[in-house]
């Protein structure tokens, strides 16, 4: 009997774009994955910056975007936690909730590879769950420092992340086609980028 896979996406998520749907839609494809808990952070331990956007809204913008997404669970682990959202936590509670035998994979871009060995406990990581990386045509893969497994998938080219669609309202420039339809119109409805909340992140 094959064994039940699930994917983990984790992140700020600030905010969802459709980068990271694709990247889902993209990993349950390719690795026949049952679920993909969708895991928002309060903090990323590794960014200094601190998010100008409540969490209630960064909530709110994943549950739009999830909305039709039939295989994404959203998992609110990590916001209830007061300490520090680390990753081998959050494997770890899910492995734990999880029937025993299921194969976990934790979904990520390439560029989490250049740092993954910063990561706190990240051997226990490899050993909780595969690690499962998109692979885009205009994204290299970084060398891989210190060597480890990784499972690879492809998905469509995509050239959007948070941090620019965060820059695109911040210069008021549209960013219509980055981001679903309700997250957008969530986002200008709230004025949640404006050059007010973001001042000092960008000249």
């Amino acid at each position: 009997m094959n064994k039940r896979r699930v994917g983990v996406l984790g992140g700020t998520f600030d905010p969802v774009h459709l980068g990271h749907l694709r990247l889902m839609r993209s990993a349950v494809k390719a690795l026949g994955l049952e679920r993909v808990y969708v895991v928002p952070s309060r903090k990323n331990p590794l960014k200094a910056r601190e998010s100008a956007v409540p969490l209630s809204d960064r909530l709110a913008m994943l549950r739009i975007a999830l909305k039709n997404e039939s295989r994404a669970r959203l998992c609110l682990y990590e916001t209830r936690q007061k300490r520090l959202s680390y990753t081998v936590y959050t494997l770890r509670y899910l492995k734990s909730r999880l029937a025993a035998g299921t194969e976990i994979f934790f979904l990520c871009g390439s560029d989490v590879l250049k740092n993954f060995g910063q990561w706190k406990r990240h051997q226990e990581i490899l050993q909780l769950a595969t690690l499962a990386v998109a692979r885009r045509p205009e994204a290299p893969v970084p060398a891989i420092k210190p060597a480890f497994k990784a499972r690879f998938f492809e998905m469509p080219p995509v050239k959007v992340s948070s941090t620019a669609v965060r820059e695109m309202l911040f210069q008021n420039i549209n960013c219509r086609k980055e981001l679903p339809t309700g997250v957008y119109r969530y986002i200008m409805q709230r004025k949640l980028y404006s050059s007010a909340r973001l001042k000092g992140q960008f000249p």
